[in-house]
């Protein structure tokens, strides 16, 4: 699965707590804490989320909504298909949505079959194609601080 470099700032003591626990083989090293200590307080919330992820479902009654937890990719084949398959639809991502081989000349082709795709994660495209979703409104990414600059 991808992952995503991110920076958080502890204090002294926290560091030292993880510090401890790696030196008596608790953990292989901080970031394996950290992992650690993100996948069970998730996992405290996954009532939450999955409430959250109904929320987006119910908010837009008139068209198909996909909400996915996980990693998908999608090549032009698989946006051919779900154009074939009719209507728009709107899709949700918790995780890594990739756009594999497509360019901005495959803009209308997306535009075509989503009429929103949101991500709660991370998304990998072409920089011209995700640039197009992002002025016409159809793709929303949680910006990051390293986004805006």
């Amino acid at each position: 699965m991808g992952a995503e470099k991110i920076t958080i700032n502890l204090g002294a003591v926290e560091i030292g707590k993880i510090d401890m626990l790696v030196e008596n083989a608790y953990y292989t090293d901080r970031s394996d804490f950290i992992r650690s200590a993100t996948r069970e307080k998730l996992k405290d919330h996954d009532a939450d989320i999955e409430r959250f992820a109904q929320a987006e479902h119910i908010s837009e009654t008139k068209i198909k909504i996909e909400i996915l937890v996980g990693v998908l990719a999608l090549d032009k084949k698989d946006i051919l298909n779900m154009r074939t398959a009719g209507g728009k639809q709107s899709l949700v991502v918790v995780g890594l949505l990739q756009f594999i081989g497509l360019t901005a000349e495959d803009a209308e082709l997306i535009l075509d079959v989503f009429d929103k795709i949101k991500i709660y994660g991370t998304f990998s495209a072409n920089s011209e194609l995700k640039a197009i979703l992002e002025e016409d409104g159809v793709l929303r990414t949680r910006k990051r601080r390293s986004d805006s600059k």
